[in-house]
């Protein structure tokens, strides 16, 4: 029933990124999308960040069931604030029989079966390797094996079906929606690993309950947003975006060189220079490659540009956090084997006994320090991986290029949608959109 709950979810959700930043594409002037994009993506981040909080307050209060109820209220307002709103639209619609009979053949779902097949098989192998299947097992290597085939299929059958495709070759081609796909295929991966096994950290090592936990990673929070929201103003000012997704690359590749040291002697005022410094890179590089691809591709297309992004921003995000779980795991067991003489039993009885409930295992003292330490150990050998992610965004974002949006005009008012829609910048050569005429 979980599952099937997040996957409807997730059906929901899928939309509402994409819809808010296209919304904001047809409402608001070319030449304030970057503020405004910084700021619906910082209030973006600000609701996830709060997430712990929220969640720790239901979970310790009422029950954690509240985490799912809230949603219902804040759903209902949302949907009456759309229903009674007239969205710009950049295209004349046709019929919505029209829409519904075409789109079976518009949706692709070939290439969603088959790039849906091969993103399991591939999760699965990270998340059977080292634990319940050896990495050199044949059921590890056989989901690798199948991943990479079915992956090999999508491309394929994406390069036959041509601008029918769900992800078109034509936009590809552009470096830089090709660069702004990866460094965000690295970017949100590199933000959710530290909020996963900071949270860990906090709970375990530190035993603070899971409200005490969202409460000490107020600095990324803060960071995260504030910074998010600073970045979409100085874009607009000065027009160059490569700098701020650089600077906040570096920044938080160094937060977490400084995070994989924490352990139960770190001090308050260590942990919380770390966590500041995580949250301000974090949201220096949060919205630049949105920015850059909704300024330089034609208003039409800024839809598939950004389903494009937020595909491979949220297939980053899966891989790396179970590639995190992997590393931690494997990490866990280890620290925990090297100790068994110490903690007097077995890793799989620690592990099985769970995070929260190892101060209730009946642990003596030294046995349950054996125990954090060899937590923190794991969390640390985790934190090496947050290095090599945002580090990746620092080799993959040059593609984008070191130019200032004032150079392809975006400051400039077209007078009509025809100018507009021919409008392309010499990088992206992506033919325009036929017109739908009604």
């Amino acid at each position: 029933m979980f599952i099937i709950g997040r996957t409807i979810a997730g059906l929901g959700s899928s939309g509402l990124f994409t819809g808010c930043l296209t919304t904001i594409a047809n409402c608001v002037p070319r030449q304030r999308w970057p503020l405004f994009q910084g700021i619906n993506i910082g209030i973006g981040q600000f609701g996830l960040a709060c997430g712990p909080v929220v969640g720790g307050a239901f979970t310790t209060g009422p029950s954690w069931r509240w985490c799912f109820y809230i949603n219902l209220p804040i759903g209902a307002i949302v949907a009456l604030c759309l229903v009674f709103n007239d969205i710009p639209e950049a295209t004349v619609k046709p019929p919505w029989r029209h829409v519904l009979g075409t789109a079976v053949k518009t949706l692709d779902l070939v290439g969603f079966a088959f790039i849906s097949s091969a993103t399991i098989m591939l999760l699965l192998a990270l998340q059977y390797g080292g634990n319940q299947y050896a990495w050199d097992s044949s059921v590890v290597i056989g989901l690798l094996c199948g991943a990479a085939a079915v992956f090999a299929l999508f491309l394929f059958w994406e390069h036959r079906q041509g601008e029918g495709a769900m992800i078109p070759f034509a936009f590809l081609r552009s470096p830089v929606v090709r660069s702004a796909s990866l460094t965000q295929f690295f970017a949100l991966g590199g933000i959710l690993i530290g909020d996963f096994y900071l949270a860990i950290f906090f709970q375990v090592v530190r035993n603070d309950s899971p409200l005490m936990s969202g409460v000490h990673l107020l600095p990324v929070t803060l960071g995260l947003v504030i910074f998010t929201l600073v970045t979409g103003g100085l874009i607009q000012a000065t027009g160059y975006y490569l700098p701020w997704i650089l600077a906040g690359s570096v920044i938080a590749t160094v937060s977490y060189g400084l995070m994989s040291t924490l352990s139960l002697t770190t001090t308050f005022g260590q942990w919380f220079g770390y966590l500041c410094l995580y949250g301000i890179g974090s949201g220096l590089g949060n919205s630049g490659a949105y920015i850059a691809v909704q300024s330089l591709v034609p208003l039409k297309q800024i839809p598939t540009a950004i389903a494009i992004i937020i595909f491979a921003q949220n297939l980053g995000a899966a891989i790396w956090v179970v590639v995190a779980n992997a590393i931690f795991n494997n990490s866990l067991r280890k620290e925990l084997s090297q100790r068994t003489a110490l903690i007097g039993a077995s890793p799989v009885v620690i592990i099985e006994a769970g995070a929260r409930n190892i101060r209730a295992a009946g642990l003596d003292p030294s046995q349950l320090a054996a125990v954090l330490v060899a937590y923190g150990q794991a969390v640390d050998r985790t934190m090496y991986l947050g290095i090599a992610v945002f580090g990746s965004v620092m080799l993959v974002a040059w593609g984008m290029g070191f130019k200032t949006l004032k150079e392809v005009g975006w400051q400039k008012e077209l007078k009509d949608d025809s100018t507009s829609e021919e409008r392309t910048d010499a990088s992206f050569d992506v033919k325009p959109v036929e017109q739908v005429r009604p």
